[in-house]
């Protein structure tokens, strides 16, 4: 009796996914268990500070370009597959440090602004041209639109198809300081965006959260004599919004990511008391927690990008380590477990509920090797996901 119970509640556990995949759920992760932070590769790519990273969601990897080394700005580009890192070029935009990326879902390239060249970053080395990178190789797009910067911020905005881009330091007029400027790019030009918002500031960081379908701004550096900010600020396309003055210690040199398995911003790293941090948190959307579990090594400068094939916060170099501040070149994972919907999607179009034959490509659903995806086959699916 206790074992026909235990198959009706799988049963009952069928509909409720299938139907839970058919409403048109936005994440597409269902049951998640955390990993927590591990190590995950160290050595390659070279050590680096103020690189940028995004994570290319249509072929799965994350992209990673640039940085200040040992030996001067880099101009290569690398990818990572969850498992190893692939130099891809060294052609493309100019050697650059404190540039911005983001990827771009609707047209399918990761996007590549601005930023520093040369050892000794003066007005005449900040650029501001547009690249985008399609896997292959890199294209320039523009070389008009916000002025020559770096160390600002960008975000894709799924939503509205557009990259937002905010504040840097770099050349305004006849001189060069921190910027409070709005851009929008639309994949063919840059559009400003007028109106008030957060002040003046650089080395600031950005995400967007696709669940609340707004960008999230936090922290960034407001000049000499004012040191940094700890200020919230989201973007909803049309105005920017205070949302919280408290949370994180006022940081700057910092990186954010939106964790869709757990609809969560994390912030990592950068320089709360002028030394380099090994802090934590999540934004909610309405406050922020610090998480206590072990993290890696305190640095700042450092990339941060989500890998939403994997559920899994990718995190390369920085400056930090235990004792005299260097450059770093180790490769960190914050994981989860994840059911991911998509499968169980797939199961969906697979499945028969009866002895019939077996469709093309399901037979990896096909556990019992009888030739067709049928409940056994949901059973042993059921138990390898929530335990028998």
């Amino acid at each position: 009796m206790r074992q026909c119970a235990a198959a009706q509640r799988r049963r009952l556990g069928l509909v409720t996914l299938l139907l839970f995949v058919c409403g048109g759920a936005r994440s597409v992760y269902g049951q998640c268990t955390d990993i927590g932070w591990s190590l995950r590769a160290d050595g390659q790519p070279s050590a680096r500070k103020e690189h940028e990273m995004c994570f290319d969601s249509d072929r799965g990897v994350t992209v990673m370009f640039g940085g200040h080394t040992s030996t001067g700005t880099a101009g290569d580009t690398w990818e990572w597959d969850g498992d190893s890192w692939t130099l891809r070029s060294t052609e493309g935009p100019e050697p650059r440090s404190g540039h911005a990326m983001a990827y771009d879902t609707q047209r399918q390239v990761s996007v590549l602004f601005g930023g520093g060249v040369g050892c000794c970053i003066g007005p005449e080395e900040y650029r501001n041209d547009t690249w985008e990178w399609d896997g292959t190789s890199w294209a320039l797009r523009s070389t008009t639109g916000p002025s020559p910067r770096d160390t600002h911020a960008m975000a894709y905005d799924a939503d509205r198809g557009v990259t937002v881009l905010f504040g840097g330091f770099g050349v305004s007029g006849a001189s060069t300081h921190q910027l409070d400027d709005t851009w929008e790019w639309n994949g063919s030009q840059w559009l400003r965006r007028v109106g008030s918002g957060p002040s003046p500031r650089n080395r600031h960081a950005m995400a967007y959260d696709s669940s609340r379908g707004v960008t999230f701004l936090f922290g960034g550096f407001l000049g000499r004599f004012l040191g940094s900010s700890r200020e919230t600020w989201r973007w909803d396309g049309q105005h920017w919004l205070l949302r919280s003055s408290s949370g994180p210690p006022a940081n700057s040199e910092h990186s954010m990511a939106y964790d869709l398995s757990r609809g969560v911003t994390v912030l990592l790293g950068g320089r709360p008391t002028g030394v380099a941090t090994d802090d934590v948190w999540e934004w909610t959307g309405v406050g922020w927690s610090q998480r206590t579990d072990e993290a890696p090594v305190r640095r700042s400068e450092q990339a941060l990008a989500y890998d939403s094939a994997r559920a899994a916060m990718v995190l390369f170099g920085g400056q930090g380590g235990e004792g005299y501040p260097h450059r770093l070149s180790d490769t960190w994972e914050l994981a989860r477990s994840c059911v991911d919907l998509r499968v169980l999607g797939a199961f969906q179009l697979c499945f028969t509920g009866t002895n019939g034959a077996c469709q093309v490509g399901c037979n990896k659903f096909d556990g019992d090797l009888d030739g067709d995806v049928d409940l056994d086959d949901f059973l042993d699916l059921h138990d390898r996901i929530t335990g028998p």
